[in-house]
């Protein structure tokens, strides 16, 4: 069961299989992985966020291409 009270099922044959996963930050104090995949049921990407340190945090979205196209360029925006 997940942390928190809530629990996330995803049934066979949902189009969630093989995840493509990423460590962004992967050192021994400190990890973040992110992970995404394409549901093509709906035509959007889930995105999940995974903070590992002291405490455990997920954070998940579902996004549309443009939508995920905003996001990677707020990410990458110089200051």
């Amino acid at each position: 069961m997940a942390k928190h009270g809530s629990m996330i099922t995803y049934a066979p044959g949902s189009g969630l299989h093989g995840w493509e996963e990423d460590y962004v930050i992967n050192n021994k104090d400190y990890r973040l992985k992110v992970t995404k995949k394409w549901v093509p049921s709906v035509d959007v990407w889930h995105v999940k966020f995974h903070s590992q340190s002291i405490f455990d945090r997920q954070f998940e979205i579902f996004v549309t291409n443009d939508e995920l196209e905003a996001l990677i360029n707020v990410l990458n925006a110089s200051k």
